[in-house]
């Protein structure tokens, strides 16, 4: 009888079940050496027997042995699979391998978790893992004769009859020999073909790559070094950590041999229990991609079938500590994200276009994030999966990355991990590093292991040593999903783990400032989940801040006190408490780089009580607060000023008086001559600004020696320049007020004029007319600021530099914000449309794109009436209010311009904005209550119909409330500068006017006029010549 059709029992005894394991395994590794792992008793971590193969010396593999069935007991379970491989983790040295052999039958549940196990395992960069049941066992033993003779010697002399039964064994022994039927081989492989090409988004969306995807990526090094082994050598091994882009570099590779004429195949399971290159005349590339699942030998035997016209190629996944196999070709991760960043970048707008196709707020307007810093971001990235990640901003995908973590049961591992992300300033994370955070989440250790393994595999986390997110703003998000989508307890549990980050003093005081600050903003209301925090933890966490003594962290203790006022009640009072000296040293001695948080610190303590603020200051040393301004560091002196600057209100007048005597105003102004080109512009702006408000003229004389040292900077990058210096500009001379803040006897003084000039002196018409002309999207605001800055410092520059800006480019750089119409970009026309030469070239382009704009901007039909006039002809809209807020004066102008020539057309043109003017009319408050009246004069003479709506629709609450208001000057007192008057007088008089509109109407807004009236006889009259009407 042959041996392989007999009942094959097996040995009786569980010692000589382990015995024969360790023979039939020592012939599988050829190991004479294998062994058995220590004795009956002892802790065996796992593994029963260990050993390893001669062309892998290095590499130990492991056996665990499980009798079970009638000799042994039960059948093998997935459960206790798991189990001993857990142990197996704690084996030394550590394992490149692992079986789990059992004397009962095989198993098609056991062997399928066995194969998903070690899939997860290996992507994650865990030696894999099998299961053996008694049949594959005994397929094995009929390899080895000299085993059955060992074991079985009463089967011995059948062994010629056993040899032939091999025929008859599965393909997975038959092919273990290198044997395949030909159609089975042709049925094994797949062709890859190369008809179609896809942009970068599906990497950019983390999906599986395939062929057509190819062309999207820069094309890796290790290509033409796979290509000349090939040539050489018929087949080669690329070997990668997971993520690093093994799959593409051997699809770029097939798509070379491909565009060469070669047919390129790829195995279509790795896993094959047979495996034999296809069979044809053509010349062929054989894929294996994932051959770490591939067995050794059938991958050896393939690659020794490999020839001139049948190539193979195997991609292997390794881990980050395992070196390469030997001849193998590596990918490095980092130099794989260095050219396809290099790539990338090389057609920047390209790149651009499919990035904001996939995050909509990549693009160059106002709050977009340019795709120069997001690229610069992705740059940064550890494997090119994690470039893709950043490059298409994942984390805006991160509801759904929560949602599939909470259907996994991995959500309260994610936060876990998240939060101590953030906590150490994205510090790398091993699995132990986590155990704090499990353990005050109540968090399970089976869970652990299989939450982080879930994880991993679904990269959300980089890798099993290496436990972070791929980036720390997916961090941020991802706790405030998981938080949103949690139960009470699971919530608490997530509080739980912040407390311990706060408590266990491990973790870096600008870590748990990050954390304290992400978690006050997460949430569809500030503050939501700041009560998860357990309060009696913050006196520790306090009194830590006040005792930093280095740099760093006293900086990160200023900041973090500052925050704290989210989480502790009467904080200022609060944190001071007993430390109102450690403060003021704090202040008389800023350490390098704590001054703005110093100053911050003290300033917010400041607006909640102002006492306590002028308390601590006047405790520090005003002689060693103005040393530390006026030190020869230019970057430490700004940080110093800066200080100050924040809390400047709060200083007492003798503290005052003694820190401006003391300052050296000779070493000032030598900083602000020789002021570092690579610092920032806006430092050197705060400096002067900050003595301005102390002595004027000092701040000027500052201003006017910064100006040499800074004028080649500001000439060659005007926009960024004068971004950094608008507050400086603002404040120090007056000039860009864009708030009207600077009127009147408050205006710019004759010397800040002059100053003015200087800096206006470093740019020429042309030469900025030509900058301007190149502008991006992003920079509009800031070119309108300096061509407005420029009008009000010279008219001639003014005329001169917009007269040669080139408006064709203008135009195309709008492109299609025209649609839009970016507010940036509508005030950048209304500034340079104060020259003469504009006007006709700015009209120009509103009325070329009229099409593309509904509703028309209320600014540019300011500018373009005629066009604005075709807008309401065609029954489209001229958005007078825009976001419930109704454009009053901008909309007078309108109607100013087109009463004449076409009356007919207000109004139409004032219908569909009737609601959004009368519910701003009718609000208790009304800050600026002076805005609406030249419009309202305009239509109640011009287009009366939609006067009388609007006055209808006008809530008599609201209008009560806000008239009255009004009427007092308390709007004016609450909104307008202190002192000015004129704000005053204005809202009294617009509110008199509507009083007397309404005083003859018959419904509830009458009764309110006449009330209002009534409580004020005088204040409500209007002036005479306010209802006078327009001729």
């Amino acid at each position: 009888m042959e041996f392989l059709a007999q009942q094959i029992n097996p040995p009786a005894f569980w010692e000589t079940f382990e015995e024969l394991c360790r023979a039939l395994f020592a012939a599988i590794w050829n190991d004479p050496l294998a062994q058995r792992h220590g004795r009956g008793g002892q802790v065996q971590h796992g593994v029963d027997i260990h050993g390893a193969r001669p062309d892998c010396p290095g590499e130990t593999l492991g056996v665990q042995c499980k009798g079970k069935d009638r000799n042994f007991g039960k059948k093998a379970t997935t459960r206790e699979f798991d189990a001993e491989l857990a142990k197996a983790e704690g084996f030394v040295p550590t394992l490149s391998g692992w079986t789990f052999a059992t004397t009962f039958a095989d198993d098609a549940k056991l062997q399928a978790h066995a194969l998903a196990v070690s899939r997860q395992r290996i992507a994650a960069g865990k030696f894999p893992v099998n299961a053996l049941g008694w049949n594959s066992l005994v397929s094995q033993l009929a390899q080895h004769p000299a085993i059955i003779e060992q074991f079985y010697p009463g089967l011995g002399v059948q062994l010629p009859q056993l040899m032939a039964a091999l025929a008859a064994l599965p393909d997975r022994v038959i092919g273990a020999l290198g044997t395949a039927p030909p159609d089975q081989a042709q049925e094994a492989w797949i062709d890859e073909r190369f008809d179609q090409a896809r942009d970068l988004g599906p990497a950019l969306l983390g999906r599986p790559l395939g062929a057509a995807d190819v062309s999207a990526c820069p094309e890796l090094p290790q290509v033409d070094r796979l290509w000349r082994e090939l040539e050489a050598g018929f087949s080669a091994r690329l070997v990668a950590t997971a993520g690093a882009g093994k799959s593409v570099c051997a699809l770029q590779l097939a798509k070379r041999a491909h565009d060469k004429g070669w047919r390129v195949l790829r195995l279509k399971d790795s896993a094959v229990g047979a495996l034999a290159l296809a069979p044809g005349d053509q010349p062929t590339l054989h894929i294996i991609d994932d051959a770490h699942l591939t067995d050794p030998q059938l991958l050896r035997r393939a690659e020794e079938a490999a020839g001139a016209t049948q190539w193979l190629l195997s991609a292997h996944t390794i881990a980050d500590d395992k070196a390469p196999l030997p001849g193998a070709i590596r990918i490095d991760p980092a130099q794989a994200v260095a050219v396809i960043a290099a790539g990338l970048r090389a057609d920047l707008p390209a790149t651009a276009r499919i990035v904001k196709r996939i995050d909509d707020r990549i693009g160059d307007a106002i709050g977009d994030e340019a795709i120069e810093d997001r690229l610069a971001a992705a740059a940064t990235a550890q494997r090119p999966w994690q470039f893709c990640f950043i490059l298409g901003g994942g984390w805006r995908r991160a509801q759904q990355s929560a949602e599939d973590a909470r259907a996994a049961d991995a959500d309260l591992v994610l936060a876990a991990a998240a939060i101590r992300q953030l906590a150490t300033r994205d510090a790398r994370a091993q699995p132990d590093d986590l155990t704090g955070l499990f353990d005050a989440g109540s968090i399970a250790p089976q869970q652990r292991l299989q939450a982080t393994t879930w994880l991993i595999e679904r990269r959300l986390l980089l890798a099993e040593d290496d436990l972070r997110c791929p980036h720390q703003r997916l961090a941020t998000v991802l706790i405030a999903r998981v938080l949103e989508g949690q139960t009470k307890e699971g919530r608490a549990a997530i509080g739980a783990m912040v407390d311990h980050v706060i408590a266990a003093g491990t973790y870096p005081l600008s870590g748990i400032s990050a954390l304290l600050t992400e978690l006050r903003m997460m949430g569809n209301f500030p503050t939501r989940w700041t009560h998860l925090v357990d309060r009696s933890r913050l006196p520790a966490l306090i009194a830590r801040c006040w005792g930093a003594e280095s740099p760093e962290a006293r900086r990160s203790a200023a900041w973090l006190l500052s925050e704290l006022q989210s989480y502790v009640d009467d904080w200022a009072a609060t944190i001071s408490q007993g430390y109102a000296q450690v403060a003021a040293d704090w202040f008389s001695a800023p350490l390098p780089g704590t001054g703005y948080g110093i100053g911050h610190l003290i300033g917010q303590i400041g607006m909640k009580d102002a006492a306590l603020a002028q308390g601590v200051i006047a405790l520090a040393d005003p002689v060693r607060v103005a040393a530390a301004v006026s030190q020869g560091d230019a970057v430490l002196a700004c940080e110093s000023a800066g200080m100050v600057s924040s809390c400047m209100r709060h200083r007492p007048d003798s503290w005052r008086t003694r820190y401006l005597a003391a300052i050296d105003r000779d070493a000032c102004l030598a900083t602000m001559r020789s002021w570092p080109r690579d610092h920032y512009l806006s430092a050197a702006g705060s400096f002067c600004e900050l003595f301005t408000w102390d002595d004027e003229a000092f701040g000027l004389d500052l201003i006017e020696a910064l100006l040499p040292a800074i004028g080649e900077e500001v000439r060659v990058r005007p926009f960024h320049s004068f971004h950094e210096l608008h507050d400086m500009v603002w404040h120090a001379l007056r000039m860009s007020d864009t708030l009207g803040i600077y009127a009147g006897k408050k205006g710019p003084t004759a010397r800040m004029r002059a100053v003015a000039a200087q800096l206006a002196a470093c740019w020429t018409p042309e030469e900025l007319a030509a900058q301007v002309s190149a502008i991006n999207r992003r920079d509009f605001q800031t070119a309108a600021w300096l061509l407005g800055f420029i009008g009000e410092v010279s008219k001639r520059q003014f005329e001169a530099t917009v007269a040669h800006i080139d408006w064709a480019r203008i135009d195309r750089t709008i492109g299609d914000a025209w649609g839009a119409m970016y507010h940036e970009v509508a005030i950048f026309l209304q500034v340079a449309f104060h020259a003469a030469s504009a006007k006709a070239s700015i009209r120009a382009m509103i009325a070329a794109h009229l099409d593309e704009m509904e509703p028309l901007s209320v600014r540019l039909a300011m500018l373009a009436p005629k066009t604005a006039a075709r807008q309401v002809i065609a029954g489209k809209t001229v958005g007078l209010a825009s976001h419930g807020h109704f454009h009053w004066r901008m909309s007078a102008a309108v109607v100013a311009q087109l009463v004449n020539p076409h009356p007919d057309l207000l109004e139409p043109m004032i219908a569909p904005h009737v609601a959004a003017a009368s519910a701003q009319l009718g609000r208790k408050t009304q800050p600026f209550f002076d805005k609406p009246l030249l419009f309202l004069r305009l239509a109640r003479q011009m287009a009366p119909v939609g006067f009388e709506r609007i006055m209808a629709g006008i809530n008599p609450d609201g209008a009560e409330a806000g008239w009255t208001a009004a009427l007092q000057g308390a709007d004016a007192r609450q909104h307008a500068l202190t002192g000015d008057r004129r704000q005053r007088r204005a809202d009294r008089e617009s509110a008199a006017w509507l009083v007397e509109g309404a005083l003859e109407r018959d419904d509830a807004l009458g009764e309110v006029a006449r009330r209002v009236r009534a409580r004020f006889p005088q204040r409500s009259l209007p002036p005479a010549k306010l209802l006078q009407p327009f001729t």
